[in-house]
């Protein structure tokens, strides 16, 4: 995976303002601060856009993460929400939080990668331990086609 300046693996971000700006890099407490050469910015919240064209087949999109493809792979993103679908397909509401539970997925890879179950995982308080031992997971499935 490539990072910026060993802290970051996106290269757009919200937040994370040390690789936007000196100020900020100067404001972290000397053991988070990036060394020099510092020559910000390396990221930039301002979007790349790229339209592109999509036919009927298409029926998600899947927006995540790499939190959540650290754990699972596109391929295995892909069976899961195909799988839901499938089972969920004749359910009022479509069966729950398909997001959801890919998150919760993700989440249990990487309490068993660490060892630990994904309750004693979830017990460990949000901050710079846990995030030692996963990253974030945020997922978002929009259903492009209805009618399949």
């Amino acid at each position: 995976m490539a990072y910026v300046k060993g802290a970051l693996q996106t290269t757009r971000s919200i937040g994370d303002f040390n690789l936007k700006s000196k100020m900020f890099n100067n404001a972290l407490p000397p053991v988070y601060r990036i060394d020099k050469p510092y020559t910000p910015p390396y990221i930039t919240a301002v979007p790349e856009i790229h339209v592109l064209p999509r036919d009927e087949t298409q029926e998600y999109l899947i927006l995540g993460t790499d939190g959540l493809f650290d754990e699972l792979s596109n391929e295995e993103v892909v069976e899961i929400v195909d799988q839901w679908h499938e089972k969920h397909k004749d359910e009022e509401g479509g069966g729950g939080s398909l997001s959801q539970h890919l998150a919760n997925l993700a989440l249990g890879n990487a309490a068993r990668d660490i060892g630990v179950s994904v309750l004693d995982l979830s017990r460990i308080p949000k901050g710079a331990r846990r995030r030692n031992l996963h990253d974030d997971i945020t997922v978002i499935v929009v259903r492009l086609n209805r009618s399949l």
